[in-house]
């Protein structure tokens, strides 16, 4: 009897060993991520793309820009606010080798012969009308609030060595002529009045495009370019655009550089220039960064920003992903960009391509135009670019996590958002600690979602999954091959400081009152710690109440009473977890 039942013992503990095994591991662990304050990276400013020969075609119809500007611009599109706007150097005219000429940007110079049969070269921006008008609706569906940077392609060919556009004779040589570089400074500095001329204000100048490139080679068939060798050729180049914009009235009009590559070759060229010619540069333009870099991480901290521009590629991920394939692999490419570099923009190079695409397969561009019907469609990538762009924007402080996942938090009306890649074909169950937050009383997450195909899939849908605020944070399951953002409203920074001492020296004083003015005036964004301490009123917002109280403290007529917005009552405890744990409990039976 005792040994029948011991048979029936181990015959029993087989069975529970082979329901356990036959569990997938992915219902059964638990993959936990912290969000936390002390990763934070740098105060983002926005999103935005490229306007060259996508923008010369779309320009050409009224329908296709009208909606071109709405789906990447809009409040219901990716509420892009950046764009790159390419201008052509203008090639010899006696030369015929791009093969797609007549859809490259076209040159803004006109050359003109007086009466004594000298010849000149002047600007004249009507071929480039139908790209400008493009440009303006850009701005209008913007909102008016949209950055343009000039991005010249090369001098015009009389400036090279080699008169062309397309390079130099041997590809690894210079091809702005060093009797010219004042020349091009000018010709830059008249480009920025002539978009003013037509109503456009410019923000910035990219003098130079992948300058230690080799594949600039004169009578190239694709486009335009030049090399400039680090160093002196650079730093000379800089110094130039710099005394043309200053003498033409345009200071306020920065400069970027240097538009290369990749994150080595960007760090290369910013140690090469010379003191004066890295004080001429506000921002640093990379167009990609797939790891880490210390030097160009040190060296880009003496600049105002780092940003990705000209960024895209044929990127997949994902496990059989169909159509997901490329948006997934853009998702990962804009997390490890942004984490990698610290930068605070991410600008594609091209958002729409010619013709339909390979949807299951990678493809340039976000929106595509069919060459049957001339309409503009949308692509999963399109959707995916959304889940980043039309949740993390202006003024919102990003935080590394890990390399599918992203965060960033909006200090002015307390929201956490996290953007979070699952390229797996499983279920992933998440729980996200989020270190040096408070969650107030209330809080709540939404989670929105971009998966499968665009006939049968999600397009930022918005889940019935509303997740369980903790104290700590809260669970969710990722779908399968997805991008999924969670807005989670009611996330407290938790910081340390004297309200008004916005630097943290422990003064209150005209330094902090000039930090907070750069901020209100959309100059430069203060970190999201420095923001809950230029908010002196503490009524959530920082504006000019908040200047002022800082003028009356320093000049002592008014002194400010460190009250802060919100005390303990108001947050989420370890206590009430309980009482959620217990009702979860309850209510699954």
């Amino acid at each position: 009897m005792k040994f029948r039942k011991r048979i029936l013992s181990m015959a029993a503990v087989c069975v529970m060993l082979f329901d356990v095994m036959s569990i997938p591991a992915s219902a059964d662990e638990i993959e936990t991520k912290t969000v936390s304050s002390a990763n934070r990276l740098c105060v983002f400013s926005g999103w935005g793309t490229g306007f060259s020969k996508w923008a010369v075609e779309a320009g050409k119809s009224k329908a296709v820009s009208d909606k071109a500007a709405e789906m990447l611009f809009g409040e219901k599109g990716l509420k892009m606010n950046m764009v790159r706007y390419e201008v052509s150097g203008g090639d010899d005219p006696a030369h015929s080798h791009f093969l797609d000429s007549d859809k490259m940007p076209p040159s803004w110079i006109k050359t003109v012969t007086d009466n004594n049969g000298k010849i000149d070269h002047v600007l004249d921006l009507s071929k480039d009308k139908n790209r400008i008008a493009l440009l303006k609706k850009c701005i209008t569906s913007a909102g008016g609030k949209l950055s343009v940077e000039l991005c010249p392609t090369s001098p015009p060919y009389y400036m090279t060595v080699s008169g062309c556009t397309a390079g130099a004779v041997y590809s690894g040589n210079d091809n702005l002529r060093a009797d010219c570089r004042n020349a091009y400074g000018k010709y830059i500095a008249s480009a920025v009045n002539a978009m003013a001329g037509q109503g456009v204000s410019v923000t910035s100048i990219a003098p130079m495009n992948e300058p230690s490139s080799l594949h600039w080679k004169a009578g190239d068939t694709r486009r335009e370019g030049f090399h400039v060798s680090q160093g002196e050729p650079q730093s000379k180049l800089l110094i130039a655009v710099s005394n043309a914009l200053n003498s033409a009235g345009l200071s306020k009009v920065s400069i970027s550089a240097s538009d290369e590559t990749d994150i080595d070759t960007a760090a290369a060229s910013l140690g090469a220039l010379s003191s004066q010619a890295a004080g001429t540069v506000s921002k640093v333009n990379i167009h990609s960064s797939e790891h880490e870099n210390a030097d160009f991480t040190a060296l880009a901290q003496k600049y105002a920003g780092i940003r990705i521009t000209d960024a895209d590629g044929c990127y997949t991920a994902g496990e059989n992903a169909g159509e997901m394939s490329a948006a997934l692999g853009i998702s990962k490419r804009i997390i490890s960009d942004l984490q990698n570099s610290r930068a605070s923009a991410w600008l594609m190079w091209q958002a729409v391509c010619d013709g339909r695409p390979d949807l299951d397969a990678g493809y340039l561009g976000l929106l595509y135009r069919d060459n049957m019907t001339g309409s503009l469609d949308a692509t999963q990538k399109y959707y995916a670019f959304g889940q980043f762009s039309r949740y993390i924007g202006a003024a919102s402080t990003l935080i590394k996590v890990d390399e599918d996942t992203i965060a960033a938090y909006e200090r002015s009306n307390n929201r956490l958002t996290i953007v979070a890649v699952n390229d797996c074909s499983c279920v992933k169950e998440v729980k996200y600690y989020l270190d040096g937050f408070g969650l107030l009383k209330g809080s709540s997450v939404t989670e929105i979602r971009t998966s499968g195909s665009l006939y049968d899939g999600e397009q930022w849908s918005v889940t019935d999954n509303a997740a369980v605020v903790t104290s700590t944070g809260f669970s969710a399951d990722l779908a399968p091959n997805s991008v999924t953002t969670y807005v989670i409203d009611g996330a407290v920074l938790h910081v340390t400081g004297t309200l008004g001492d916005v630097n943290g020296d422990g003064h209150i004083n005209v330094t902090d009152r000039t930090l907070t003015a750069a901020h209100v005036k959309f100059a430069r964004f203060l970190p999201d710690d420095a923001q809950l301490l230029a908010d002196v009123n503490c009524d959530g917002l920082i504006n000019i109440t908040d200047i002022t109280r800082m003028a009356a403290h320093i000049k002592g007529k008014r002194f400010i009473k460190d009250v802060r917005r919100y005390n303990e009552d108001d947050f989420i405890t370890d206590a009430e977890n309980d009482v959620i744990s217990d009702y979860d409990i309850a209510s699954d039976g």
